[in-house]
């Protein structure tokens, strides 16, 4: 290592120079809030040590370097989720109320992030991305909502003039942001008329009368769907709730899935044809044991009671089925011994009838 450069020895050793790596350390942790940092190379993601860090802020001013130690040991501790909450309340208590409402919790470092402008997607500072609307870090639809929220919500007045909703429009700024509000009604319509394989936007675009009406599961019952009304669905008490935690709400078991990833529910591709035959076991080495439906070249021909036998077999392990194979010849030998023993009685039977017709 050179006494002017810093050389990573961990990924692909990238050269860099002492200055440069301090203005990197300095402008990700004071202007950017990153505690993770990565090392500086293109396209390398190995995580650079404290010690590396350290050693990087000896060449800033004592302020900057005092500054820049302390929040990154304090974002690097375990009780940075604590500091963070005292610091953005301090004494003021409906500033709590603005934060729950208003902020998204990270799903990683569990850091409280404000969309302030742009897409849903946010970046936190410990690299996470993840959607600032439903707080998913996997793919979700808040997105394409959000690009249509006034079609979508247009669109609901159209389908519904009377509808009980309505009150909604009236609501102040500061009990329910808009873009959520919209992006809420938007989910709703959307999951209402999904299981009757009626796409969202194409609902939108259809008249009232070739609309089927809205239908939800009730989680709680086995018994199937039924018809909810709006004024059942849309209820004044529980809706304001239902904005503020779409997903920890009484709305979460739609459809029976009591999970948040109800968007990887629906893309989820359908089982296989012989899947549906089998029985769900816990390992593998049970499943080859399953009851499967025959394929063609297992098919035999079946006479007398065996035709009765439903087209599936239980599989049979390799030992059995490799003994099975080989005892197919020596069965064979039997049966031609056996239709030979049955033709010689037979022509001594022919030959002693003619004897005795003879006499």
């Amino acid at each position: 290592m050179h006494n002017h450069s810093w050389q990573n020895r961990h990924c692909d050793a990238h050269g860099i120079c002492w200055k440069c790596l301090n203005r990197y350390v300095e402008m990700q942790i004071l202007e950017e809030g990153r505690f993770n940092l990565k090392c500086p190379g293109i396209g390398c993601n190995y995580r650079l040590l404290p010690l590396d860090v350290e050693r990087a802020l000896e060449a800033s001013e004592p302020e900057r370097q005092q500054v820049a130690l302390e929040r990154y040991g304090s974002m690097r501790s375990a009780s940075h989720e604590e500091r963070l909450r005292e610091v953005a309340l301090g004494t003021s208590g409906p500033s709590e109320c603005w934060l729950l409402q208003e902020c998204q919790a990270c799903p990683r470092c569990l850091s409280l992030v404000r969309r302030e402008t742009g897409c849903l997607h946010v970046f936190c500072r410990c690299g996470c991305d993840f959607c600032a609307g439903c707080g998913s870090p996997d793919e979700c639809l808040c997105a394409s909502l959000d690009k249509d929220r006034d079609v979508v919500f247009a669109a609901w007045l159209r389908i519904s003039p009377d509808s009980p909703v309505a009150w909604l429009r009236d609501m102040p700024s500061s009990d329910m942001s808009e873009e959520r509000l919209l992006g809420t009604l938007g989910f709703f319509l959307w999951m209402a008329y999904l299981p009757v394989d009626l796409p969202w936007t194409r609902a939108l675009e259809e008249p009232e009368h070739s609309l089927p009406p809205v239908r939800w599961r009730y989680f709680h019952s086995d018994s199937g769907w039924f018809v909810m009304t709006e004024e059942e669905a849309f209820n004044r008490e529980r809706f304001p709730e239902v904005l503020r935690h779409p997903l920890s709400s009484w709305w979460n078991g739609i459809d029976g899935d009591e999970s948040e990833n109800w968007f990887q529910h629906y893309r989820r591709a359908p089982r296989r044809p012989w899947r549906l035959f089998a029985t769900q076991r816990g390992s593998r080495r049970q499943d080859r044991h399953h009851y499967t439906p025959l394929r063609w070249k297992d098919v035999r021909a079946w006479t007398g009671d065996d035709a009765a036998v439903p087209l599936r077999r239980r599989r049979q392990p390799r030992a059995v089925a490799t003994a099975a194979r080989s005892a197919e010849p020596t069965a064979a030998a039997a049966r031609k011994v056996q239709e030979q023993r049955k033709r010689r009685q037979q022509m001594r039977s022919r030959f002693r009838e003619e004897l005795v017709q003879l006499d």
